[in-house]
């Protein structure tokens, strides 16, 4: 699934997960985005970073609501390196302009954040398509990813970088979530449940 809305993205894994509790188990569910990402924290959703930052990254991953550590509240996104080797069971995959479909190849870039402009990088192509790969392989059972809209006004969030994206995805056939199923269906992933 994918969608341009963040909100809508949100509440597709939020209908998921409530529509499949069962017998007391509650299916996990967070956010992930690759750690070049640059903008997506103008949409609101904050990306954990490097060594410094302050989330506890076990309790992101075990912790339940009310705890404000949870990963369940989809406020913040994991990176690559926090989530390699772990999954969740539904997903929102938010996607940036650090990795942009142009000339029917995907392209890497580097953001100035002092120009707010990004930087095309040659050498960093196969390990930003390998951060996306985990990124996209961390769900058990259902994912949405969210792609920005951009904003004209603002070099750093181009609009033709991600809708470019997004149809380059929908391309490959992504199902748009505006089309998609309802929650009680999950498109090519079987509904599992604890024996």
């Amino acid at each position: 699934m994918i969608t341009r809305d963040l909100e809508l993205a949100k509440k597709w894994v939020r209908e998921r997960v409530e529509h499949d509790v069962a017998d007391g188990f509650r299916p996990t569910s967070g956010a992930f985005a690759s750690s070049k990402n640059g903008r997506l924290r103008a949409y609101g959703l904050e990306v954990g970073s490097g060594s410094r930052d302050e989330i506890d990254w076990p309790k992101w991953f075990l912790d339940r609501a009310p705890s404000v550590h949870a990963s369940e509240l989809l406020e913040v996104a994991a990176r690559e390196f926090k989530c390699q080797g772990l999954e969740l069971d539904y997903a929102l995959v938010g996607w940036s302009w650090d990795l942009v479909w142009i000339d029917q190849t995907w392209r890497a870039r580097r953001l100035n954040k002092s120009k707010a402009s990004w930087q095309n990088l040659k050498l960093d192509a196969e390990y930003l398509i390998n951060a996306y790969r985990v990124l996209l392989t961390r769900c058990r059972r259902g994912m949405v990813i969210w792609v920005p809209e951009g904003n004209g006004g603002d070099p750093s969030r181009d609009v033709a970088g991600v809708d470019d994206v997004f149809e380059a995805l929908i391309a490959a056939g992504v199902t748009p979530l505006e089309d998609g199923p309802s929650p009680t269906e999950t498109p090519g992933l079987a509904s599992v449940r604890p024996a």
